[in-house]
């Protein structure tokens, strides 16, 4: 689905709950055992945050052969990069942006 600095997301499906789900790899390359510290409490700091409207929903952290992963709620639609490109002068009005 898409990749960032920190990850690579990828969708998924969810058979025990069967949902579609935003299944994301933590890009661990060069981080020391206290980076990937950070990494997990930053995901079970957000997973605390349960429903917020802002903020995803984190259903499940793990590591996988020393793959750290994040599984989360799908959210549909562009990502913000695809929506400045379309907008008129690459530039969105204020309350689309908030």
């Amino acid at each position: 689905m898409g990749e960032g600095g920190r990850k690579r997301v990828y969708l998924a499906h969810d058979t025990r709950l069967d949902r579609d789900v935003a299944f994301s790899l933590i890009k661990t390359e060069g981080l020391d055992a206290s980076g990937l510290a950070r990494v997990r409490r930053e995901a079970q700091a957000t997973g605390r945050l349960d429903d917020h409207p802002n903020v995803v929903t984190v259903y499940d952290i793990g590591e996988e052969a020393g793959q750290a992963y994040i599984v989360s709620q799908l959210i549909e639609g562009s990502s913000v990069e695809d929506l400045v490109d379309q907008a008129p002068d690459h530039q969105l009005p204020i309350d689309q942006s908030l």
